[in-house]
């Protein structure tokens, strides 16, 4: 994921900047934010969970015991991640991703701040979690 993204990132980092095409600078203008690159590690962490449920419900002959033991399972693994808020579960993408950003031989090379997605925010003020109806 890591390499997919850097390499993505610069070429349309160099589109934008050399070749100076405008529909390269609006992508990157909006891939280069902080948001944008938190919410590819949160996929990153929740989509395998998703989509072992996904093939588990797939299969042709189903087994309600194998559905029985992997969805509460699964369901508290995403519940872990929802809750988890602010401080990323070890071993997790989300966890590396400031020690990423810093790394200036990968995403750190972009200048993508977490400050400005603080500013977005209001300042630092913390938004109440809301509580989630599937995991109520």
């Amino acid at each position: 994921m890591h390499a997919i993204f850097e390499f993505t990132h610069a070429i349309v980092y160099e589109e934008a900047s050399t070749r100076k095409y405008p529909v390269a600078k609006g992508l990157y203008t909006f891939c280069a934010t902080y948001r944008f690159v938190a919410i590819l590690y949160l996929q990153a962490d929740v989509l395998p969970h998703i989509s072992m449920l996904s093939k588990v419900f797939q299969k042709a002959d189903v087994n309600f015991l194998h559905i029985k033991e992997q969805v509460p399972v699964r369901l508290a693994t995403l519940r872990s991640i929802l809750e988890a808020g602010e401080t990323p579960l070890p071993r997790t993408f989300l966890a590396c991703l400031h020690q990423d950003l810093d790394d200036p031989e990968g995403l750190g090379a972009f200048s993508i701040s977490s400050e400005e997605e603080r500013s977005r925010r209001g300042h630092g003020n913390q938004e109440r979690p809301r509580e989630h109806p599937f995991f109520s």
